[in-house]
């Protein structure tokens, strides 16, 4: 119980850095596919 509440603790903490990060790589895949396409 201790691992998932400190992994949850992290993850919560986390998640915002996760969300931004996904968010430009998932922008970039976009941006490079509008060009191939």
């Amino acid at each position: 119980m201790a691992f998932t509440s400190g992994f949850l603790k992290i993850s919560k903490r986390s998640s915002e850095y996760f969300q931004t990060t996904f968010y430009c790589i998932f922008s970039q895949i976009l941006f490079t596919m509008s060009f191939h396409i």
